[in-house]
């Protein structure tokens, strides 16, 4: 079984100046736990995302959904992590990972030692696997970005093939495997051929279809998909 995780950061992009905000996030989680959505994402990359702590303190009284803060590696916002204490956090980077490991390592411990779950967002590449496990995540988030913006068929089958091979790769070293990033109605029926994964981040399209259809309809039509092509 695939669980799929809900990324609202759109969302918050489209609603947070609006008059009723609060009203329309509590509507949005509500909806999303009736649909059998098992998570939420949440970014906190940057201190123009500060305001995204009052939501998460805000989330986390008001309605029991388990929420994964996706993060940069910074002094500040480790704080703040460990202040929140999501049960999962995802670090991302945003230099060459080989540059960064000692960072990484240091921060993978920090956030495991206060209980936290740490996930690792890496490219489709077996040497970010690899240091993934030497680090010791257990969990890597596979970017599908690459694969989802491919302008051809010929890019999508290779892609498509990096995506499979780094999973398949993942999990003979005994990860959990999440791929997330440009996932849309027409992807996912691909993407779900990927029998390694454990869990799968959407969020954009779904709010766009939203637009026409309403968010339940949305959500149930994604879910026919996955159901229908596992």
């Amino acid at each position: 079984m695939i669980l799929i995780n809900f990324d609202i950061n759109y969302f918050i992009h489209l609603k947070k100046k609006k008059k009723n905000f609060f009203n329309d996030l509590i509507k949005l989680i509500f909806i999303l736990k009736q649909s059998g959505i098992d998570s939420i994402t949440i970014n906190l990359l940057n201190y123009y995302e500060i305001i995204n702590i009052e939501y998460i303190k805000f989330l986390k009284k008001i309605i029991k959904i388990n929420i994964r803060i996706k993060i940069n590696i910074d002094d500040k916002i480790l704080d703040i992590i460990l202040y929140l204490k999501p049960k999962y956090c995802c670090l991302i980077l945003n230099k060459s990972i080989k540059k960064k490991i000692n960072e990484i390592s240091l921060a993978v411990n920090l956030i495991k030692n206060n209980n936290i779950n740490v996930s690792l967002l890496i490219e489709p590449n077996l040497y970010q696997v690899d240091t993934a496990v030497n680090i010791g995540i257990k969990c890597v988030e596979i970017n599908t970005n690459t694969y989802s913006v491919s302008k051809n068929i010929y890019e999508k089958k290779y892609n498509f093939n990096k995506l499979k091979k780094t999973s398949i790769y993942s999990k003979k070293k005994d990860l959990k495997i999440i791929l997330g990033n440009g996932i849309n109605y027409k992807n996912i029926k691909q993407i779900i051929k990927i029998k390694q994964i454990n869990e799968i981040i959407i969020g954009y399209s779904i709010i766009n279809k939203s637009f026409f259809i309403g968010l339940k309809k949305a959500l149930k039509k994604m879910k026919s998909i996955i159901k229908n092509n596992i």
